[in-house]
């Protein structure tokens, strides 16, 4: 483990736990290195694998549950199922972006450059997104965003009178080719030179293609919906424990194993 971690004030083990040993003695049941030896310094039991946290503390007169990590190298941890959960709905509009980059990587209105951006992605999985992947992944929406941004623009300025539910809508004609395909209704023939960047258009339909900022949005929101009601306390071997009330030291790292890995900034 870094030497940067002693940056941070760690509360050291005292003979409360002096007898315990830090590596756990119960491989399998959901209790890690650091955890029975925390428990005695607290005074306080595990909750064990069955249950969605691991220790229960008070915090400023709050009691607030608490998962206990062992840093690995980069000074980082994994998380469990509420990681995985928090995590499901981006690895789907990620996978989507893949099937996305597999569709367009030799497609002509992209240049070369662009198309080996796009390929790039193509063999990635969703359950693991390495660091470097990440920032591909937000450079291949930039480019799909800029595109469809360019193809709209290159459609007629107007709007088109429409019924839904028997009101009178004017919509653009993207609008109206997507509306005219989810009912089965043929676009108007003057629209017919236009069909195939419609049809694109359509393909393109993602909120991260929408709005490329909401990819790396997403992925930061992660560290507040797990670890804004759920602390992290860091245990050493040799130094102790911290409990870190400070959640803006935790960055989201990579996809491992489809959970959502963090780094711990010291």
């Amino acid at each position: 483990m870094s030497d940067k971690i002693s940056m941070l004030s760690y509360t050291q083990w005292t003979e409360k736990s002096r007898e315990v040993p830090f590596k756990s003695s119960k491989c399998g049941s959901g209790i890690g290195d650091g955890e029975e030896k925390l428990s005695h310094e607290l005074g306080i039991p595990i909750n064990g694998q069955n249950s969605p946290f691991d220790i229960s503390i008070e915090l400023n007169g709050v009691e607030t549950k608490c998962d206990i990590k062992k840093l690995d190298a980069q000074d980082d941890f994994n998380t469990g199922k509420d990681g995985r959960d928090a995590l499901r709905p981006i690895k789907t509009k990620i996978a989507a972006i893949i099937q996305l980059s597999e569709d367009f990587a030799k497609n002509v209105i992209f240049t070369p450059d662009e198309q080996a951006t796009l390929t790039y992605i193509q063999n990635t999985s969703p359950d693991e997104v390495a660091v470097g992947t990440l920032n591909k992944f937000a450079e291949c929406l930039k480019i799909l965003s800029s595109k469809r941004n360019a193809m709209v623009s290159s459609l007629p300025n107007i709007t088109i009178p429409f019924t839904i539910y028997n009101e009178p809508i004017e919509v653009s004609i993207p609008d109206y080719y997507n509306l005219c395909k989810k009912i089965g209704l043929k676009p108007r023939p003057d629209l017919h030179p236009y069909i195939e960047t419609l049809e694109t258009l359509e393909k393109m339909g993602h909120p991260y293609i929408d709005n490329p900022d909401n990819f790396k949005e997403d992925i930061n929101s992660l560290v507040s919906k797990l670890f804004t009601n759920t602390k992290i306390i860091i245990v050493h071997e040799q130094k102790g424990y911290i409990i870190l009330e400070d959640i803006s030291r935790i960055k989201f790292l990579r996809i491992t194993r489809g959970n959502p890995r963090f780094k711990v900034i010291f």
